[in-house]
């Protein structure tokens, strides 16, 4: 699958290899590509600290797009009525980072927070598609976006985000069983073939997320 592959070389992530993923868009990039800027002895050291790698790829870092307004009273309820999203999952991402997604499969990550209020905005935002798509939360309330998503949906992320995440708290709790068994465990509990094939993360991808939250020697580390 594309997104197994480094964003800057194009070749296969393996599990074993050093590499860091872009906060913003979830890609992957081996740490010797391009100029990341990080030493192999500081990547390492941070692994084994289990410390967080906050990384944005060159792609991500465009200039923001202006934010949409925010919505009014009288919007159409229609609107309100058929936009639901999940609770945001937390450590949804490599850093532990909350994600959220919506029920017709787009998904987001945190832009801001500040006072109770945060910002959401699409999480498809690369050098070839760069969405503008922002959500507003407020007390727990999620206010529908006023312009449309310049990307297709991808029904069954929401299972997928599912699937990542209970892989990551499964590993916490089963240190010793092998990142790869967790894997194979929970997507026999929890995949169905009746879903979009969205739903169904790579398990290369899940192992390698593994072993990345993991100290050695599960650390996809060399």
């Amino acid at each position: 699958m594309e997104d197994d592959n480094c964003i800057w070389c194009h070749s296969v992530v393996r599990p074993r290899q050093e590499a860091i993923e872009c906060d913003v868009c979830s890609k992957w990039q081996h740490r010797k590509c391009g100029n990341i800027g990080i030493t192999r002895a500081v990547y390492r050291q941070m692994v084994k600290d289990r410390q967080v790698i906050n990384w944005t790829c060159s792609e991500c870092q465009q200039p923001n797009l202006p934010e949409e307004p925010m919505q009014t009273e009288e919007e159409d309820d229609s609107i309100h009525a058929s936009f639901n999203v999940e609770l945001p999952f937390d450590n949804a991402t490599q850093r532990g980072k909350p994600k959220l997604v919506d029920n017709i499969g787009f998904s987001y990550t945190l832009k801001r927070e500040k006072n109770g209020a945060r910002t959401w905005w699409c999480s498809v935002r690369n050098k070839t598609t760069h969405c503008g798509v922002i959500l507003h939360e407020k007390d727990g309330v999620f206010i529908p976006p006023s312009i449309q998503h310049n990307h297709t949906a991808a029904p069954g992320t929401l299972t997928a985000t599912k699937i990542k995440v209970t892989v990551k708290q499964r590993a916490l709790q089963q240190i010793y069983v092998p990142a790869r068994t967790i894997v194979e465990d929970v997507m026999s509990e929890m995949v169905d073939l009746r879903e979009p094939e969205a739903s169904r993360p790579n398990p290369d991808y899940l192992t390698r997320a593994v072993n990345f939250t993991l100290k050695p020697p599960r650390s996809h580390c060399k």
